[in-house]
C-alpha cells in the first residue's frame, strides 16, 4: 500500500495531474485524494523510496524487511556501498534472527552487521616494522616465559581470525548446527583461560616492577 501510494503520487507529480484536476497546488490536491492532512502528503513517497531500493534483493529476502525501519537501514547500505553488500547484510541478519527464534532481523542489528562487514581491516604488521606492538615483543630469553610469549599470537591466529564475520557467515551457511557446537566449545575454553589468567595475576608480587 505504501509503495503503491508513493508510486502514484510520484507519477501524479511528474505529470502534473493536479492541473488536470483543476488544482493549482499538487499537495492540496493529493491530500484531498488520499484523505490525509497536507503535511503528510510527502511521507508515502519518502517511505516508498527504500522499498524501491531493496526490491532488487529478490523475493527470498525482501519479506524479512517488512518494517520501514529495516528497509531504510538496508537502503542506506545499498546507497553507501552496493547491492552485494546489502544482500550479505540481510542474509546474515536473517540467519541470526532465525537462530534466535525471531521472524526477522531488527533495523538496529542490520545496521550493526553492515558496520561489521564493511569496517576496514587492520593491515598485518610486517616483519621488522618499527611500530611497537605489546603483544608481539621480542621473544624472552628465559625458557619459562617462552610459552606465554607465544600464547597471544596463537590465540589471534587460531581463534580470533576464524571468528571474523565473513568466515562465521560462511560456516553458518555450510553447517549451522556444527558451528554452534564449535562456538560453545570455544566459549568454554575461553572461560577456562580467563580463569587461569585471573589466578596467574594473583601470583605476581605486588611490588613487582613493570617495565614498559
Amino acid at each position: 500500500m505504501v509503495l503503491n501510494k508513493g508510486v502514484l503520487l510520484e507519477t501524479a507529480q511528474q505529470r502534473e495531474l493536479h492541473l488536470v484536476a483543476g488544482h493549482t497546488n499538487s499537495a492540496v490536491w493529493a491530500a484531498d485524494v488520499l484523505d490525509v492532512e497536507e503535511k503528510y502528503v510527502c511521507k508515502p513517497m519518502q517511505d516508498a523510496a527504500p522499498t524501491w531500493a531493496i526490491a532488487e534483493l529478490g523475493p527470498e529476502l525482501t519479506p524479512y524487511l517488512s518494517r520501514a525501519s529495516a528497509r531504510k537501514a538496508v537502503a542506506a547500505v545499498i546507497a553507501s556501498h552496493d547491492l552485494k553488500t546489502a544482500r550479505a547484510v540481510v542474509e546474515l541478519g536473517v540467519t541470526e534472527a532465525v537462530d534466535q527464534g525471531k521472524k526477522r532481523p531488527t533495523a538496529a542489528r542490520l545496521s550493526e552487521i553492515a558496520v561489521e562487514l564493511t569496517a576496514p581491516s587492520i593491515p598485518e604488521q610486517k616483519a621488522g616494522s618499527e611500530i611497537s606492538d605489546p603483544a608481539r615483543k621480542v621473544q624472552p630469553s628465559l625458557p619459562q616465559l617462552l610459552p606465554l610469549s607465544k600464547a597471544a599470537d596463537e590465540i589471534h591466529e587460531r581463534a580470533y581470525k576464524p571468528l571474523a564475520p565473513a568466515a562465521v557467515k560462511a560456516a553458518a551457511e555450510a553447517d549451522p548446527v556444527t558451528l554452534a557446537g564449535y562456538l560453545d566449545s570455544l566459549e568454554a575454553e575461553v572461560g577456562r583461560v580467563q580463569a587461569r589468567i585471573v589466578a596467574a595475576r594473583k601470583l605476581i608480587p605486588v611490588d613487582a616492577e613493570v617495565v614498559e
